[in-house]
């Protein structure tokens, strides 16, 4: 018996090791690596978390896989923010007052970096003055909400250069068609424009037209994957009564629907 335990004692201690203590050993030291880079402030091409290489399937290579893909979301955001940086510095000089400053400050803010539509912030601030002329009755607009297909693919056969590429053929294509109505991106790969005034008039013209030439773009056999634009569009108008999150959510069902149909099709 005592024999019996002793070896059964050595087998649930090398278990314990071997999927739990080192495991955790691995991660506390390229978290520990991680945050030694930040606290001496380096740049964000060196903020990388080394990979400690878990293969536990269990919840330890689950909770590695999450922090690793954190720390690149780290890296991103700060190349972003020494982008705009770098920008306003180049700016700086032709900058002749605080007010046109402040004004670039503002741009900069409200603004995608990769694409230049107005970002999900844009967007925000554009759905509060929209719901602010529902409330003094003076308003009447449509919402298209696009979303576009295959981009992971693209991103996992070709690189995410050609993704990115990908996603700014698309907002050039939406700006060649709504030329006059403000565009954001809201998501990686989600597009929404707020069509009002003399465009809310052919606004089912223009999300024909936008769904025309993509399907002859699609056809075009010289064209490179990346450039071939595949995204479901949906679109929907301002009722008596509607908040502009339900004109959205309207659009983004009869997005989806035509997704669906699109997948449907393949």
């Amino acid at each position: 018996m005592l024999v019996f335990l002793t070896a059964t004692l050595l087998i649930v201690n090398f278990w314990i090791k071997r999927r739990i203590s080192e495991p955790l050993h691995k991660l506390q030291k390229s978290a520990g690596e991680f945050e030694d880079k930040c606290r001496r402030r380096a740049e964000p091409s060196e903020l990388i978390m080394k990979n400690p290489e878990i293969h536990t399937d269990d919840e330890i290579e689950a909770l590695s896989d999450s922090i690793i893909s954190m720390v690149e979301d780290v890296q991103d955001y700060a190349k972003d923010l020494l982008e705009k940086d770098r920008e306003i510095s180049k700016k700086e000089g032709e900058i002749s007052s605080m007010k046109e400053y402040v004004s670039r400050l503002d741009t900069l803010a409200y603004q995608d970096s990769l694409t230049g539509a107005g970002n999900k912030a844009a967007y925000e601030k554009a759905v509060q003055q929209l719901n602010r002329n529902i409330e003094n009755g003076s308003v009447d607009f449509a919402i298209v909400m696009c979303d576009m297909n295959y981009l992971k693919k693209i991103n996992d056969n070709f690189g995410h250069d050609k993704g990115n590429l990908y996603i700014q053929n698309m907002y050039n294509l939406l700006n060649s068609c709504f030329k006059e109505s403000p565009i954001f991106r809201i998501g990686g790969d989600e597009f929404a424009v707020i069509v009002q005034d003399e465009e809310l008039k052919h606004c089912d013209e223009l999300v024909e037209t936008l769904k025309a030439q993509m399907q002859k773009i699609a056809q075009d056999e010289g064209l490179e994957p990346w450039m071939k634009i595949s995204t479901a569009v949906g679109s929907a108008y301002y009722e008596p009564g509607d908040t502009v999150n339900r004109v959205f959510q309207k659009a983004d069902k009869a997005m989806y629907e035509e997704k669906r149909k699109m997948h449907a099709q393949r």
